[in-house]
């Protein structure tokens, strides 16, 4: 098969045992496949073929079949069929060398290095069924032979990982940091989530599909919808997060770093894009709460993070690196030491300078105290002021953008504020810095999830590149070594761990178990997203499942000690229980302040009061129509109630479903003005005795709902206010059937509404008070008498009802 099947035996006379000493085998570079799951650079052993000297020959003198490598060659790299790169052993005077390349077909690629040429004998059928395997199988040949030092396939390399994005070419700072050779070891996974605390989210495309579905936070609002306002002019979000996740691949735009990481909105900006400090706190402990590996946050403070001024910021700081999540931040753009930034000078927090297309210090990059630097662009810097004025590459033509002519910037993702073209312009700042290492994090996590946040800091600043003349910490971002430090490298061949799970539900309660899950040198984290787009790490987990209605998926990533990650998906279906569902009151387990009364009607259908909170935190009730259960789910219109000239008018705000997981656990989700959400409810108390929907049939719009169990008993009372629908609360009171004075208290929940995102409770109104007087006989009474008075103390408005007859709606 050398050239022709017979040159071989000319082959192995020239190659004849004693002419040169025995062999030796040496590691090859191979470039293994570029997906983003488990793609890697790495070194592949060959083996060190058979023990034969010479020919393999017949017992009637043919040639022998070519043997197979002993090895398993099921993850073989691509190389060049019927060739090998040979290098013989030391020449002798006579060297036969010439006398191969002559009649073997050697060709001579190097000083000490043949390109050999093989040729398929069809006669055999061998290499021409399999030229992989008779390539392999001459090499080991080869390899065995004492006069061959080393012979190995001519491997095919793929180039590093480049994007087709149409701007990528202008991407310099991707080079600089050695990104384009890390994604060849990965372009992360869905399960590494960057959450980036800044100005909202637009509808760039190169964004679009790249946010975590349906979860982001509006951390000034208080509330879930974090799109960048009508009102916010600089769209820095939007740059920002294009660097550290922007889509990549797609033929539009930019790359960005971790394409294949999930973003994490938070919105930070106020319109005058300045991050206030409540609201990047705020921001950070949601961010961690929904299962953020990574927070970027590029914005700054001239104030040291530990001053009286900030001290709040380190708590929250802490907060996430006590749970596993790294925290990155621009050092900023004053151009002194960033001992006096904040959140750059946080502890633990990864301040990140900037640098220029030389590799220097951007002149406006805070230096000193930073963990270390990575590409911002160039940009003038007078008087102590960065001037960003980079050049519009495809935008509009918007004043607020501050466009200008300079390319000393980086390329990114842009959203003009006149026209919300999406577009893409040149930036700079350290800004943009941040987002390269957040990004970088997202690699090195998509290859190694159980990295600390002291490790990830170690490994960046042991691979970092010198650089700034050491001004920048321990030099300039190396993505490729730090990426490739986070997991050792898998060697040839070495299998990738096999992703397997089961799923046992007990009504919305489901255990997610990956015990059968396999690895040939074990598994080191299990990551999982489950449906509504809960983050659970290990190997067995529990979720509350969001209702019973539509499919439910369940995605889990496991991932080796090599790096090397399986993602799969499959697919559940779970049984409704047996349920008869107990009246009372119910309350949300992660914002007890959010509540519904459940009732029975005389005909055993269900109705509910909801209470919540508006956007402005002001109190706010819904109430729906009654229907019946179709076995353990219920669903109903929900109304608003509103008044006009003292008259009250309902109206269709949407609909609200009950899933019950057992008799007083239930996942409660709604439909309201355009926003669906949902939230697991437990019941509290209440059902019993007077519990009931208590109205006045001459006045209707206003009533009071009573919850009664055991020693105590709790009124709510519904009220216009200014023609909207509120409520106040009294205290838990003992059962009577007079009770006098009881206090009422009006509440606000700040970031509680069905939408918002906020946890913390509602507080008490200071200039808020009322009473209420209620004498119901028992349980069984279906009428009654009450009298109410609430009264705002600041302009004394006062809503006041004397003594009136009060009937029975519903009753448990």
């Amino acid at each position: 098969m050398l050239l022709i099947h017979r040159r071989w035996q000319t082959l192995a006379i020239l190659l004849a045992p004693g002419l040169w000493s025995a062999g030796c085998v040496d590691d090859e570079d191979v470039l293994l496949d570029e997906t983003g799951e488990s793609g890697a650079l790495s070194k592949s052993s060959d083996g060190s073929g058979g023990d034969e000297e010479g020919s393999s020959l017949g017992p009637d003198g043919d040639e022998a079949a070519p043997p197979f490598l002993a090895t398993d060659r099921v993850a073989e790299p691509e190389f060049v069929p019927l060739e090998a790169i040979v290098k013989f052993r030391t020449a002798t005077p006579i060297d036969p060398r010439a006398s191969f390349a002559a009649v073997a077909g050697a060709e001579a690629v190097g000083p000490e290095l043949h390109l050999v040429r093989f040729e398929a004998d069809r006669s055999a059928g061998v290499a021409a069924a399999d030229p992989i395997a008779a390539t392999r199988a001459w090499i080991d040949e080869l390899r065995a032979h004492p006069d061959v030092e080393f012979a190995h396939p001519n491997w095919l390399f793929k180039p590093s990982l480049t994007p087709n994005d149409p701007r990528y070419v202008d991407q310099w700072n991707y080079p600089q940091i050695n990104l384009p050779q890390a994604w060849d070891l990965t372009t992360g996974v869905s399960t590494v989530r960057i959450a980036i605390l800044d100005s909202g989210r637009t509808g760039h495309e190169d964004l679009a599909d790249r946010w975590v579905p349906g979860v982001e936070y509006d951390a000034l609002g208080e509330d879930g919808d974090a799109s960048s306002s009508l009102q916010q002019i600089w769209n820095h979000g939007v740059a920002v997060a294009s660097i550290a996740g922007g889509k990549s691949n797609n033929s539009k735009h930019t790359a960005g770093v971790c394409w294949g990481c999930q973003l994490l909105n938070v919105n930070v900006s106020r319109n005058n894009g300045k991050a206030s400090l409540d609201a990047a706190i705020r921001g950070i402990y949601w961010a961690v709460d929904n299962g953020a590996r990574v927070i970027n946050m590029s914005f700054e403070d001239p104030h040291n993070c530990m001053d009286l001024e900030t001290q709040a910021l380190p708590l929250a700081v802490k907060y996430a690196i006590d749970r596993n999540v790294v925290v990155v931040a621009a050092a900023g753009n004053a151009g002194k030491d960033a001992y006096d930034t904040s959140p750059a000078s946080c502890p633990n927090v990864i301040a990140v300078a900037a640098t220029d297309s030389d590799e220097g210090l951007a002149a406006y990059s805070n230096h000193g105290s930073v963990a270390l630097a990575a590409p911002g662009g160039g940009a003038p810097f007078v008087n102590g002021t960065i001037v960003s004025d980079g050049l519009n590459i495809d935008c509009d033509n918007d004043v607020y953008s501050q466009f200008g002519q300079s390319t000393a910037g980086v390329v990114v993702n842009w959203t003009t504020y006149q026209h919300k073209k999406q577009c893409t312009r040149y930036l700079a700042g350290t800004s943009f810095a941040a987002p390269h290492v957040a990004g970088v994090i997202g690699l090195m996590l998509s290859r190694n999830p159980k990295l600390t946040p002291a490790q990830v800091r170690n490994i960046l600043q042991s691979t970092a590149q010198p650089a700034c003349g050491g001004k920048c910490g321990a030099g300039l971002l190396d993505a490729r070594a730090a990426v490739e430090q986070a997991a050792s490298l898998p060697p040839g061949g070495d299998p990738k761990p096999s992703a397997k799970f089961t799923v046992q539900c007990s009504g919305l309660q489901c255990t997610f178990n990956a015990s059968n899950s396999t690895d040939n040198e074990g598994i080191v984290a299990y990551d999982w997203i489950l449906p509504d787009e809960q983050f659970k790490s290990g190997k067995i987990v529990s979720a509350y499942m969001p209702g019973y209605h539509g499919a439910k998926a369940a995605r889990l990533r496991v991932t080796d000690t090599r790096g090397q990650s399986t993602l799969i998906q499959n697919n559940f279906s779970f049984a409704q229980p047996v349920v008869s569902p107990s009246a009372g009151q119910y309350h949300s387990l992660t914002r007890p302040d959010n509540r519904f009364h459940l009732f029975n009607t005389s005909d055993d259908a269900l109705v509910l009061t909801w209470y919540t909170f508006d956007l402005q935190g002001e109190p706010v009730w819904y109430s729906s129509g009654p229907g019946h259960r179709l076995g353990a789910r219920w669903s109903q219109t929900l109304y608003e109630t509103t008044w006009n000239n003292q008259v009250a008018e309902s109206k269709i705000v949407g609909e609200v479903s009950l899933d019950f997981s057992s008799s007083s656990d239930v996942w409660f989700s709604w439909l309201l003005n355009g926003k669906r959400g949902g939230e697991r409810y437990t019941r509290q108390f209440g059902g019993l005795g007077r519990s009931g929907v208590w109205y006045v049939p001459t006045e209707l719009g206003w009533g009071i709902s009573v919850q009664e169990s055991g020693q105590g008993l709790e009124g709510v009372v519904s009220f216009p206010q200014g023609g909207k629908p509120a409520w106040v609360r009294s205290a838990m009171v003992t059962p009577s059937s007079n009770l006098q004075n009881v206090p009422l208290k009006y509440y606000s929940g700040k970031g509680l509404c069905p939408s918002c995102g906020g946890t913390t409770a509602a507080e008490e109104h200071p200039h808020w008070s009322g009473w209420m007087n209620l004498q119901i006989a028992s349980g069984d009474s279906t009428n009654g008498l009450a009298s109410v008075e609430i009264v705002y103390q600041v302009i004394y408005l006062r809503w006041r009802r004397l003594q009136q007859q009060i009937a029975i709606l519903t009753k448990p």
